[in-house]
């Protein structure tokens, strides 16, 4: 499938899942809704992961925590959202607003834990990723970043 259209499925999926929350904080802002819906694909400064958890299930499960997105020289506020559908996860972060900076790219995971697609690449995504998520809490996937 081409990573342009499951990046941008993905991303909407994450945006559409904070807008209809009841509890917790709508970490993601508003002009971030503004942009995929102009662009028709994820901003260029977001990132979108994707990996298996090992004891996944039909249950949904959605949240998401405030952090700080590293850049090569500095650190601006942004956002870290996870979904799981089923063994499926779905890992997003961002930036609040646009930043002159580029974000990394790479993270340690990637190849490893993490199917990175987006920014999409050239390359072919390795499907699945060899190692299993354990845990889903946000420390443990922070370290995977």
């Amino acid at each position: 499938m081409d990573q342009l259209v499951l990046a941008t499925w993905c991303y909407k999926t994450i945006l559409l899942m904070q807008l209809v929350r009841s509890d917790g904080p709508k970490l993601i802002p508003p002009e971030r809704y503004t942009q995929l819906f102009g662009q028709r694909r994820p901003p260029s400064d977001a990132r979108v992961w994707l990996g298996t958890v090992a004891l996944g299930g039909n249950v949904l499960h959605d949240a998401a925590i405030e952090i700080a997105m590293t850049t090569l020289r500095s650190s601006v506020p942004g956002y870290l959202a996870v979904l799981t559908l089923g063994r499926l996860l779905i890992l997003c972060g961002g930036r609040y607003r646009e930043f002159d900076e580029p974000l990394r790219v790479e993270t340690r995971a990637v190849g490893k834990t993490l199917a990175a697609l987006w920014p999409a690449s050239v390359r072919p995504i390795q499907w699945p990723p060899p190692n299993l998520i354990a845990d889903v809490d946000f420390g443990a996937l922070a370290q995977l970043l």
